[in-house]
């Protein structure tokens, strides 16, 4: 069906002379409700059919829209959907469904009013004690009732547990009462996170307020341990100075634990660092490949494990496979390609040694993204700048650090390095490209074959 122009459908002023427009065309804040400049009141995005071909509003501020689709949309005052009905039919008469849906009307009963255009017959809808009771609870509120409201909403999750509207509703009411723990609970259950956040500061400040003492105490206590260290350590000639650095030096001694050590003075110093890793003295596979899949496993967390406030999609909601697949598709194809581009334009660095400046590089981004999943977890919404700010230090000093080792195991020079990443990437997408083509075509082979195969089966066995 072709996409219809942007236009409004239909105009509709309620009791307070203010008006709501229907425009076909948007998905996205189609149905609009206008300030006395022309704005949009509404403060979240609204979503409706691109097909909206009418809106009207009750007494009670509800707010109704049709499309062409034959569905009805109602909402509140706000803008937040409260029910979905009706569908489309061609050939059948069936209540409920509709071949082309022009325009509703809601009479002072509540019930609602729908005409099919192309078939010539209205049909009208009657509330449900159900949906008495949600508009009665919403309507409550709205008047400032929350008590009043609390208990209605309680008695629709009577009817229905699982009520996104309902829980949503009780846990406003908590969090007017001042009861946040309980508001937390309710708005976790109905995915608010914007009111959650709201719950979880006053959550978190009252916890700060308990404990500022005792946190204040345990500052002190570890700032005098500090000065009495140093005080021993000064009447003892250095003796813990010294034996501090000689652990040091026996877990140093230790490979592993030594290429770990050196890891972390490759972001601090990575030209001198990465010189080593260039000359075969420093760095190792084994150390590097566990760099790596602590990445990995700090991706995977902060994809699936941040907090609710900022896990804006559900673990069962995304497909774990294909990110898995990207993680190491792409950084395998990265290091290949690199390797391949340079070796063409006369780098000097190996594919072992490629693969030790991504490894020892990722440190701060493996460190950004533990920091944030475990950080997000004491932030409210309007906090998140934090959150960004840690994001980008890691990843730019991740990327800062990898360009210098790659600059070095090559020795190129700084345009010479940006050329060959350039290059790196563009290599990578054609390379994805042609194993996407060739994916495609290995599916339709098989499925061929398999046709062919059955037909044999079926004619000739």
């Amino acid at each position: 069906m072709d996409a219809n122009p942007t236009v409004f459908t239909n105009v509709f002023v309620d009791l307070d002379g203010i008006v709501y427009t229907a425009t076909s065309g948007l998905h996205e804040n189609g149905m609009k409700k206008h300030s006395t400049n022309g704005g949009n009141m509404f403060k979240d995005t609204v979503f409706s059919y691109d097909t909206l071909t009418d809106v009207y509003v009750d007494r009670s501020g509800f707010i109704y829209t049709c499309s062409n689709e034959g569905y009805i949309d109602i909402y509140s005052k706000e803008g937040e959907m409260i029910f979905e009905f009706g569908s489309f039919v061609t050939t059948t008469d069936v209540v409920g469904l509709f071949t082309r849906l022009p325009s509703i009307a809601v009479d002072s009963s509540g019930s609602i009013w729908a005409v099919d255009g192309a078939k010539g017959y209205l049909q009208s809808f009657k509330t449900t004690e159900y949906s008495r009771m949600v508009y009665n609870a919403m309507d409550l509120y709205e008047h400032g009732y929350y008590e009043q409201a609390m208990e209605q909403w309680n008695e629709v999750l009577k009817l229905n547990q699982m009520s996104v509207l309902a829980h949503d509703g009780v846990g406003k009411a908590y969090l007017h009462a001042e009861d946040y723990p309980h508001a937390l609970e309710h708005f976790k259950v109905a995915n608010d996170k914007e009111y959650y956040s709201e719950a979880f500061w006053e959550v978190r400040n009252a916890w700060l307020q308990s404990y500022l003492g005792a946190i204040a105490a345990a500052i002190v206590i570890l700032f005098v341990l500090s000065k009495a260290l140093k005080v021993v350590d000064n009447k003892t000639d250095g003796r813990l100075e010294d034996f501090s650095e000689q652990f040091w030096d026996r877990m140093n001694r230790t490979p592993i634990i030594h290429d770990f050590i050196f890891a972390r003075k490759t972001n601090r110093h990575p030209m001198d660092c990465y010189y080593e890793v260039s000359k075969s003295r420093e760095g190792s596979v084994p150390a590097a490949s566990i760099m790596i899949v602590l990445l990995f496993i700090a991706f995977m967390l902060y994809q699936t494990q941040k907090g609710f406030v900022y896990q804006m999609q559900d673990v069962q909601d995304m497909d774990i496979g294909f990110i898995v697949f990207g993680f190491w598709a792409l950084l395998a194809l990265f290091i290949f390609c690199n390797y391949l581009v340079t070796s063409i334009y006369d780098g000097n660095g190996s594919l072992k040694k490629i693969f030790l400046v991504v490894a020892y590089g990722s440190l701060p981004l493996t460190v950004s993204l533990l920091a944030v999943t475990l950080i997000s977890y004491g932030l409210a919404y309007n906090e998140a700048f934090l959150l960004t700010i840690i994001m980008i230090v890691g990843i730019v000093w991740s990327l800062v650090t990898v360009f210098i080792g790659l600059q070095t195991i090559h020795e190129y020079s700084f345009k010479e390095t940006v050329m060959s990443i350039i290059l790196t990437l563009m290599f990578m997408l054609i390379v994805a490209v042609v194993l996407i083509i060739l994916s495609i075509m290995w599916n339709s082979l098989w499925s061929f074959i398999t046709s062919v195969g059955k037909e044999l089966i079926q004619n000739v066995f």
